[in-house]
């Protein structure tokens, strides 16, 4: 079977904010365990224009699942950047290496636990995307996905030829 990613999905269908309320309200716990009740965090309202919906996605069939982790550090590392950029200060050009702009902004290790576990819960691989640990992702069949978020899995078709699995209406997370 074909490998959509729903990454794509997520940045080609949902609007930031949308992404934020996900990584904020997945990564507002510390202990993630499959148990837990599930809270709805999104409910897609927005339809795109030339998408038309197709089928149910087959249970069979892969996607790869990412979750974005809250990252720590965000304004520090505003702060930082303003100081190496302003002439007048003496850090003025000690620009930030990459290794340091991906300590700063890491994600609570608790965070990622929780991520990892609840996703291991379920029979998932989880691997980190990026080198501070802030997007995990997974390859699960669409019926895992769908009980891992409570949610319901269709087809959507673009005139382009470009075929997506994506949640229609609405999905949750663990508390």
């Amino acid at each position: 079977s074909r490998v959509i990613p729903l990454t794509v999905c997520i940045l080609d269908l949902l609007s930031l904010s949308a992404m934020v309320r996900i990584a904020l309200a997945f990564t507002s716990f510390v202990a993630a365990h499959a148990s837990l009740p599930l809270q709805q965090v999104e409910t897609t309202t927005f339809k795109p224009a030339g998408w038309r919906l197709g089928e149910a996605s087959s249970p069979e069939s892969t996607i790869e699942l990412t979750f974005a982790v809250k990252q720590r550090g965000v304004n520090d590392l505003h702060d930082a950047l303003m100081r190496v950029s302003k002439p007048s200060s003496p850090e003025y050009g000690r620009h930030l290496t990459n290794e340091e702009v991906h300590e700063m902004t890491a994600p609570d290790p608790g965070h990622i636990s929780a991520v990892m576990q609840f996703m291991k819960e379920h029979g998932a691989e989880p691997r980190h995307l990026t080198p501070n640990g802030d997007m995990i992702s997974a390859l699960v069949s669409v019926k895992t996905a769908e009980t891992m978020l409570n949610a319901k899995y269709f087809q959507h078709h673009h005139p382009s030829g470009v075929e997506i699995s994506r949640v229609l209406d609405s999905y949750s997370l663990p508390r």
